[in-house]
């Protein structure tokens, strides 16, 4: 029986450096529960605002602006 290769499914944002001034002056209201309500940053992002994502994809977008805005300091 072969060996089966387990991959994981989930994709990593890597959010742009022009989400993250935008991400900084808006912060987490920009991102609902399950969607991004500020349509700038979602453009920013490349993603579109105002559709339900997985609550684990939120929280890893979250960690992802947090992230690099705490990089850029």
């Amino acid at each position: 029986m072969p060996i089966q290769r387990r991959t994981s499914k989930h994709r990593r944002f890597v959010p742009s450096e022009a989400a993250l001034p935008r991400w900084k002056e808006i912060g987490p209201d920009a991102i609902a529960e399950t969607c991004i309500v500020d349509e700038h940053l979602a453009d920013l992002l490349g993603l579109l605002p105002f559709i339900a994502m997985p609550p684990a994809d939120i929280a890893e977008l979250r960690a992802a602006l947090d992230e690099g805005v705490n990089h850029a300091r």
